[in-house]
């Protein structure tokens, strides 16, 4: 968490390292697993061929899924007046203001097996996906500014 100087000072909460890298790095080494296990362990070359295709195909696809999301760089800017979601990748930032009110929930998104986490304001407005953002460091941005939380 990083604040900047002047008196209306800015919160700046970046993404939690350990929560991003920590679910890529397990998915890339269950797929280096696999591909080990299933290239070793096939009884024919067939399956052999397809156990080291699939399980190599997935393996670069989160690894590449990895670069992205660590390029993008997602960071929360808090100020008493608003909360914006920013991204390298996004034109524009995704904004909370306090003009409909200064009540935030943690609240939980999404359906079926995907779910994230997100903080929504208590009046009409769109809620901030912090799936990979310490819900701590969140929580002691807003609070600092001066927000409710729940």
């Amino acid at each position: 968490m990083a604040a900047t100087g002047g008196a209306a000072a800015t919160i700046v909460v970046r993404e939690s390292s350990v929560q991003r890298d920590g679910l890529f790095g397990l998915l890339a080494l269950v797929f280096a697993v696999a591909f080990v296990r299933g290239v070793h362990g096939a009884a024919t070359t067939a399956g052999t061929i397809a156990a080291g295709t699939i399980s190599g195909v997935l393996l670069v696809a989160v690894l590449l899924t990895w670069r992205l999301v660590r390029r993008q760089g997602s960071r929360l800017l808090v100020t008493s007046q608003s909360i914006a979601l920013v991204s390298n990748s996004a034109k524009d930032p995704t904004t909370l203001d306090r003009s409909a009110g200064d009540q935030l929930y943690f609240v939980v998104r999404g359906s079926g097996r995907y779910r994230y986490t997100a903080l929504q304001g208590g009046g009409a407005g769109t809620p901030l996906n912090i799936q990979l953002f310490s819900r701590k460091r969140v929580r002691a941005a807003c609070i600092a500014q001066g927000w409710h939380l729940d």
